[in-house]
Parts: C-alpha cells; structure tokens; sequence
C-alpha cells in the first residue's frame, strides 16, 4: 500500500467516524479504523526494515495496548453497564505508554546529538509545555479527593503524558529531528501531539464541561486518540522512517526563525496559563508556585541559551579571523597576516633593541615544475615545502606565503648568522629533491618595513644571479659573524655551488 492510497483511504474512514452515533457501530469503527493503521505500521517496519526494529516495534505495541484499552473501557460502558476506576483498562493505557517511552528512547539516543544549546531548547519547550500538563493535569489530581489507588493511576496519567513530552521535544529540537525535513517524523511527532492533546482536552472536559458540550467536545477527543494511530501507521510506512532510528549525527541546524518562534511561545506560555488558570477557577498555593518557579527556570534557561549564542558568535568570529590570516592552500600566514605581524615584531624590537631578520624564500623553477607534473603536483609541492619547514623552525618564527612560489619569513631575536642557519635548515628541507633560493636582511631600527622587505628581495634576487640554491646576506653588521659587509654589497653566499 502506498502513502497517499493510506492517507486518502484512512482520511475518509476518519471523517465517517466522526458521523457515527454513539453506540456499538462506534465502537466497531474505532476499533477497525485503528486495527488497519496498525496493520499498516507493521507492514512498513516489514517493508523498511530499520536499524534498531525494536524502536518501532515498541511504538506499535504501545498503540495495540492503548486500542485494546479503548475496547475494554467501551465492553464496560455498553455491556457491562458499569464505569470501575482504576480497571484493567487504566493498566493497558498506562502500559501503552511506557512502551511509548521506550521506543522514543530509542530514537532519542540513536539520533539526538549532546549539543548544549539543543538540550536548553528542548528543556525550554519541555518546561513551558510541561507546565500545561502540571497545572491543568497534575495539581488538579493530586488535589482531587479518592482512594489512594485511583489517585496514584489518576497521577500516572499526566505524569506519563510529561515524560513522553520531554522524549518528544528532544528528539525534535535535536540534529535528527524535524531539523533535517524528516516527514516520517513529522507524522510521527503528529502522532504523539494528538495523543497528548487528547489528555489534555480529557482532562479540561472532565473539570469544566458538562452536558451536551462536553458530549460533543468528547466526540472530538476520540478522533485525536483516533489519529495517533492513523499517524503512526503513515509514518511507519513512509520510507524515512528509517533515519529516525539510523545511528549517527548530522549538522546542527541554526537557529532558524520558526525554531525562534516555537521558542518564544514555550517561554510565554507561562504567563498564559496564568491568565488562563485565573479565568478558569482562580489560582491557588500549589498553582501560582508552580508558575513562579517555572517563569524563574525559564528566565534562566534562556539567559543560558544566550550566553551559548554569545559564545557561539565570539568563537566564529576567531576562527574567521584566524581564516583571514592564513593561506587556504598550505596553511601558512597570508600578506595580511603577514603584515600584522612584522608591525607588532617591529614594535616590540624597537623597544627592547633585539636583533630582527626578515628572509623571502623562492622555489627554483616552478614554473618548470608546474609544466612539468602539473598544477595538482605542484599545490602538493607547496604544501609539503611548508610542512617540512614547520618542523625546521623555532616556535617564534613566523611563516608566510608572500605570492605564489615566493615566501617570507619573520625571524624575531635573530641575530644575521642565526638567521643564516636558520634558513640553511629550510632549505635542505624542501622535499622532491627541489631547491630553493632565499634572502635575508637584518633591521637596522630606523628603515621601515618596505625598505627592510625589499632588502631581503634584493638578497634574494642576488641568489637567483649568483645560480640559486643558495642562502645570501644582505649587508649587514653582526659581531657574532666577525666581518662588516657595507649595505647594499651582494652579500655572504651560505648555498651550495652544484648549480653554478
């Protein structure tokens, strides 16, 4: 059977239902309505076969036991004249839902990722919907007079209706909910929404309606108990049903508008069912304490929630920034980053009169390279140079990639020999058997980073001249050296001759 033969088919049994008088025939309507939607659940589990079957399985099972209650409270009714609280039909409703529970445990736990700011908005939703059930549900039972029996199955009932609630909001406001546009889960989540409606109107009609209204409004109550079944039965058979019990995670959805707007109601609903409760029958001790300490918990959760947004938005905005300064293809600093940092290492020289050396680094014949091995070999060259120079510097030098095959480094406290070595280290380094030739100049304290720069460019283009794979010095004076070369002389020739 397909879905929208299913839809169109229940649709209209549904509707008929709805016109049946009350008796027998209702009952015998009810009945078979929800046996073929649970026929038809168990005909798409067959059919999809899902990871962890037993999830669903323990949906159906829950279903069965509510329709068998819902026949046995009907046979007590209408054959049996007689309305007993608690019965064993109270058994096989509260046991349907613990069989409800189980199976969203399981989809919980298989799909609803531990992220920080999904369980606050699940604890939002939870809480202001949960505050529903507990003034309207559960303080009017714990309130009302009874056996201690028929209060403690009286109390099951909203608190059961809670639990599945919280299951409910966590696996819809988690990663493998409704955030991903699961359709199943959507008719599964239909699903549980009915059912928990339908408690809830139950429990209103019981307190606040009689007569002929009340008659009708629980007309209308059996046709969402109805469509917890209908639904389970379309979400069982749509072929997603299989993501909902699927083990894994999937990005984390933002925080959208209509997810903002769900969260925005839940945390009003608060002073909603205060107005409503103080319309309706006033508002006592248990129930004005209860909204007071939810409004607290919700005022706190979501001052959590945007502190987490905060802290979210700060933690980008440092990875961008990081972004902004580093080369996409080889991870080293970029001209920007490159530039921030020579000013502040220009600065902090200036004050405390340390040597610095700046050195521009060429590949030899990239070019020839590229044409060569291709554009793809030669990205993989790039990368793997500064790998292998990463592992040759010291934890304060200062790597970046200048323009194409060309590279600077930013040497701080480094006297004109250190540098040397240094830059002898980097270039035994390069890997492919490729060379490479460089320049360095040392800071005299007066020129500025232009004038420094391209020192170490002339340097640089000195070594090309002179046949590359080699390190030259810009002029420079350094004691450690021994020697005093003039500014602007070719420099000191650390390379090796192999290529004349």
């Amino acid at each position: 059977m397909s879905l929208k033969r299913y839809g169109a088919f229940v649709s209209i049994l549904a509707v008929g239902h709805l016109l049946v008088p009350d008796g027998w025939w209702r009952t015998i309507t009810y009945q078979g309505i929800g046996a073929i939607a649970l026929v038809t659940a168990v005909i798409g589990v067959r059919r999809w076969r899902p990871d962890a079957t037993r999830a669903w399985w323990f949906v159906i099972v829950g279903a069965t036991l509510c329709l068998s209650a819902d026949l046995l409270y009907d046979l007590y009714l209408r054959l049996w004249k007689t309305d007993p609280f608690p019965s064993i039909a109270d058994v096989l409703y509260l046991a349907g839902y613990v069989f409800y529970g189980a199976g969203l445990m399981i989809m919980v736990r298989r799909r609803a990722a531990k992220d920080r700011g999904d369980l606050i908005d699940a604890a939002i939703i939870a809480g202001g919907l949960g505050l529903m059930v507990w003034v309207f549900m559960v303080v009017p039972t714990v309130q009302e007079d009874g056996s201690l029996p028929a209060r403690v199955v009286s109390l099951a009932y909203p608190l059961l209706d809670l639990f599945l609630l919280v299951l409910l909001v966590r696996l819809l406001t988690g990663r493998g909910g409704l955030a991903v546009g699961n359709l199943a889960c959507g008719m599964l989540a239909g699903a549980f929404v009915s059912l928990l409606t339908a408690d809830i109107v139950f429990a209103f009609l019981e307190d606040y309606v009689n007569g002929t209204a009340g008659m009708i409004a629980t007309r209308v109550v059996d046709e969402f108990f109805l469509a917890t079944n209908l639904l389970i039965g379309a979400a069982a058979l749509h072929p997603l049903m299989t993501d909902l019990t699927r083990w894994g995670r999937v990005p984390v959805p933002r925080l959208s508008r209509p997810r903002l707007g769900v969260l925005t109601s839940a945390a009003l609903l608060a002073p909603i069912v205060l107005l409503a409760r103080s319309h309706l029958g006033g508002v006592d001790a248990w129930v004005g304490t209860s909204i007071a300490v939810a409004s607290a918990l919700m005022f706190v959760l979501v001052v959590l929630r945007m502190l987490g947004l905060i802290r979210q938005v700060e933690t980008q905005a440092h990875e961008l920034t990081a972004l902004s300064l580093r080369d996409p293809l080889t991870g080293a600093a970029n001209r920007r980053g490159w530039e921030l940092r020579l000013t502040e290492g220009l600065a902090t020289a200036s004050r405390r009169r340390d040597p610095l050396c700046v050195a521009l680094i060429d590949l030899d014949h990239f070019k020839r390279f590229n044409d060569t091995y291709g554009h793809q070999a030669g990205d993989d060259l790039l990368r793997q140079a500064v790998a292998a120079w990463q592992t040759q510097m010291r934890p304060q030098d200062v790597l970046a990639r200048y323009g194409g095959e060309e590279f600077i480094l930013f040497l701080a406290d480094t006297s004109m020999k250190q540098a040397g070595q240094i830059l002898e280290r980097l270039r035994k380094a390069v890997p492919h058997g490729q060379t490479v030739s460089a320049g360095v100049a040392m800071w005299d304290f007066e020129e500025t980073a232009e004038q420094l720069t391209a020192r170490a460019d002339a340097a640089l283009y000195s070594a090309k001249h002179a046949g590359r794979d080699r390190v030259v010095l810009a002029g420079y004076l350094d004691l450690d050296l021994g020697s005093e070369h003039p500014d602007g002389a070719p420099g000191r020739n650390l390379g090796s001759e192999k290529h004349g």
